[in-house]
């Protein structure tokens, strides 16, 4: 009778030193029972030469290996899944090659992990004495709790993530890399990415602590720093959509920036923000020592400054759509368009437009509405006159009407302010207060 059964798992050896099993001849004679799937689990096992065991066994799809007394896992092909469990005096993987998935976990005395080719996703956790991964090719490689790992070079593998190897010194990174996540490397210094090209579209995340003190030189799709004490600088480096910058503590410069979307928070220490920006929004908040921001780009569209007391910049905002500046230092905005959204809020400076810039403005729209050239004409003049709440105030409105006085239009260069936020001709204010001291609108004492 044949036994009706997807999985073929050898009985325990407990009480036995030492199994000797011609797995070949075995699956040999059970070829017709596992036509689909074949699980082999050797547990507790004495194996000397897996793959001479393995030799000519194309029926195995899935090989186990738990608490089995071997000390090289070598030359392995076409199988879906390879785990390795608990072997205590492993010392070696390597020649790893078309698997979908591997599973190393607990290997205390595993060593070093070479010459992995053409695999799925590789996992390797609480391996204690893991020093070396190198010349892996593959989709997805994990990392966890490999406490004395030191070098992860030659690594071609879309996705790598590394989560709390403190002895980690080196990652080399190669040609498709697409996805780093490092979290919690403590004496990780060093980043090394070649990509032939300037490839772009490498995601770097680093998170926790590390001994990384500068990033210079990448070329990657997206930056991604959160919580690191031992950065210093960064400095040219070109990120295609995004930078974000969190709570690093330490930090003091990034020069020769280049990205899409730049967004620096929590970052006490930064003093100088230099590059330029190739389309998108700034996010800047709680940096407190920021003085310099220098993005030497006319394509900003979203400008978010909150809590920068030491800022002093200037900024073209000649096509910005939207600006919100709060309790931060001097900001002055090049080429302020009539359309652009301005929240402003304890600021020592208010926007700055540009004479010449205005008057080719009112010309271009001025025949499509006139209530915005208006405004357009008026806003240099009025931000010398107005304090930043009447400057809000007057942009909410969005327009402006007739004089109430004489009912005749408002002109740039003909009106005035009051206290209260209302527009009138000079002369036509001028002639009410020798008649009444108080707003013609609203009766506010003038």
């Amino acid at each position: 009778m044949v036994p009706d059964m997807h999985q073929l798992k050898l009985p325990s050896a407990k009480s036995v030193k030492l199994i000797s099993i011609d797995i070949s001849k075995l699956l040999t004679c059970l070829s017709n029972i596992f036509v689909a799937v074949v699980v082999m689990k050797l547990k507790r096992c004495r194996i000397f030469n897996i793959a001479h065991e393995l030799d000519g066994c194309s029926h195995l799809n899935i090989l186990v290996l738990d608490t089995c007394n071997i000390e090289t896992v070598d030359n392995i092909s076409n199988i879906q899944d390879l785990r390795i469990i608990n072997c205590g005096v492993l010392t070696s993987v390597s020649d790893i090659s078309n698997v979908r998935n591997i599973i190393i976990t607990k290997c205390n005395k595993l060593l070093r992990v070479c010459q992995l080719t053409n695999v799925g996703c590789i996992d390797i956790g609480q391996c204690d004495n893991l020093k070396l991964l190198s010349d892996i090719d593959g989709h997805k490689l994990l990392i966890r709790y490999c406490f004395n790992l030191v070098y992860l070079c030659y690594v071609d593998i879309k996705t790598i993530v590394v989560d709390r190897c403190p002895s980690l010194v080196v990652i080399q990174l190669h040609k498709r890399t697409c996805s780093l996540v490092v979290d919690t490397c403590t004496m990780l210094n060093l980043i090394q990415i070649h990509r032939p090209n300037k490839q772009s579209n490498l995601r770097v995340k680093i998170a926790g602590d590390n001994d990384i003190s500068a990033i210079s030189g990448w070329h990657i799709d997206s930056l991604t720093i959160d919580g690191s004490d031992t950065i210093c600088s960064i400095d040219n480096v070109s990120a295609t959509s995004k930078i974000d910058i969190s709570n690093c503590q330490y930090i003091t410069d990034m020069t020769n920036i280049r990205t899409a979307e730049l967004i620096v928070e929590q970052c006490q220490m930064l003093r100088t923000i230099a590059g330029n920006s190739y389309a998108g929004d700034i996010y800047i908040d709680d940096c407190e020592s920021l003085a310099e921001l220098n993005i030497n780009n006319k394509y900003i569209d979203r400008l978010y400054i909150n809590n920068c007391e030491s800022l002093v910049c200037r900024i073209n905002a000649s096509i910005m759509s939207f600006a919100d500046i709060n309790n931060s230092g001097i900001v002055l905005l090049n080429n302020l368009k009539s359309s652009t959204i301005v929240h402003i809020e304890n600021v020592d400076s208010l926007p700055d437009t540009n004479a010449t810039t205005t008057n080719a403005l009112i010309e271009r729209i001025g025949h499509v509405n006139k209530s915005i050239a208006i405004i357009a004409r008026c806003l240099h003049r009025f931000i010398m006159r107005a304090r930043l709440l009447k400057f809000k105030r007057f942009l909410e409105i969005g327009r402006l009407s007739d004089c109430v006085i004489c009912q005749e239009p408002l002109y740039p260069n003909t009106t005035m302010f009051t206290p209260c936020d209302h527009v009138f001709h000079d002369s036509c204010m001028h002639e009410w207060m020798v008649v009444r001291r108080s707003c013609p609108l609203c009766n506010t004492a003038l």
